[in-house]
């Protein structure tokens, strides 16, 4: 927790109400310390850094918890999505007599 000029804690309370002063000092409105917090957690899990670190920094027991936070926009499913075409079937390589030794008990996904 910080602290404030006169060396004392600063309560959640008091920097929500710092917080809406300084944004309606610059015009912006509708912001809270819940939805800085949900921004930078989105913006955490956007560049990559790994969700049980996210957890931990944001102080979450678990990723459930994280994950009313973090926010999930089209463009994030449709690029996973997409990378999923970059995968290709690949093509078996092996000898018969490997084949013989090793056979394929894998479901088939051909029908």
């Amino acid at each position: 927790m910080k602290r404030n000029r006169r060396g004392k804690h600063v309560t959640p309370d008091s920097a929500a109400r710092i917080l809406r002063k300084a944004c309606l000092r610059v015009g912006i409105e509708g912001a809270s310390t819940h939805s800085f917090r949900k921004t930078v957690l989105t913006q955490m899990s956007d560049s990559g850094i790994p969700l049980r670190v996210i957890a931990e920094v944001s102080g979450h027991r678990d990723l459930r918890q994280l994950q009313a936070y973090l926010e999930v926009r089209e463009e994030q499913v449709l690029g996973a999505v997409s990378s999923l075409s970059m995968l290709s079937f690949v093509e078996d390589s092996s000898t018969e007599d490997e084949k013989e030794k090793f056979p394929d008990t894998s479901p088939s996904l051909q029908q």
